[in-house]
Formats: structure tokens, sequence, C-alpha cells
């Protein structure tokens, strides 16, 4: 596996955990049910399949099966890309010091914290647009090997 691939799985890495930690304070603050957090984790928890199958292949030839890494990778943006859509239209782009914006949007209305609510999903939707953009160009990356490999043979 190429140095490129393996920064890429470190920035996947570093967005994985820094979203687990904020999708899970969330989720831990939560009153009421709220499908795009519970979304956003269930797509976190993948993330974590993926990263951890992807810095596996990296270290052991043996399992790193080019057409495997793309599907989870393809899928893997598939969800991170959905997560971002998903918050960012829930959310919304206002102040979270702006009460009647913390008022009018259900998922910030579960916690009794909205502010901080707020701060932390807007920071999660960022979040989900980097890892989405490392999964694409893993995903490149990994295609990229793939057909070198088929010509090699």
């Amino acid at each position: 596996m190429s140095v490129v691939q393996i920064a890429l799985r470190a920035l996947q890495f570093l967005w994985i955990l820094l979203l687990t930690a904020l999708i899970g304070n969330v989720l831990a603050g939560k009153t009421a049910n709220s499908p795009p957090t519970n979304y956003a984790m269930f797509t976190i928890a993948f993330c974590w399949i993926v990263w951890f199958f992807g810095m596996a292949a990296a270290f052991v030839e043996a399992i790193a099966i080019p057409l495997v890494l793309l599907i989870l990778d393809a899928f893997a943006t598939l969800f991170t890309f959905i997560a971002g859509v998903v918050l960012a239209a829930k959310l919304g782009a206002h102040s979270c010091n702006n009460r009647g914006y913390l008022e009018s949007r259900a998922i910030l209305r579960d916690n009794g914290s909205t502010t901080k609510h707020c701060r932390e999903l807007q920071a999660s939707c960022a979040f989900f647009w980097f890892l989405f953009a490392c999964f694409i160009g893993s995903m490149v990356m990994t295609g990229l090997k793939g057909s070198l490999r088929s010509k090699k043979s």
C-alpha cells in the first residue's frame, strides 16, 4: 500500500475518532430518539470497520483484495455523504447563539444544552465532509492500485 493511502487512512482515523466522540456525546445527552444522529452513529461504526480492514490490508498483503477494499470504501463514501447531507439539511446554517434557530430545529430540541448540542452537530457535519473526501481519496487510490495490478498480470 502506498504512502498516500496510509496517509489517507491516518486522516480517516482522525475524523472517525472525532466523530465518534462528538456524536456519542450528542447521543448520550439526548432525551428523545433522533434518526439523523442514530444514522450518523451507524455510519461511524461502519467507517470503523472499513478503517480497520483498510489498515490491516495495508500491512498484510494476503487480505489486501482490491475489489473488497474498493467496495468497502465505496459504501463508506456513500454513507458519509448521506450523513453529511442529512445533518446539513436538518441543521441549516445559522448561529448556535440564535434562540429562534435552536427552537425551530427538531434535531436541536432533544437535549437540555442546545447550544452545546448545536455546536457538536455542526462540527460533526463538517467532519463528515472531511471524512467523505478521505474515503473518496482511498477509493480512487484502491481503484488505481487494482487496475495497475490487473495490467501487470
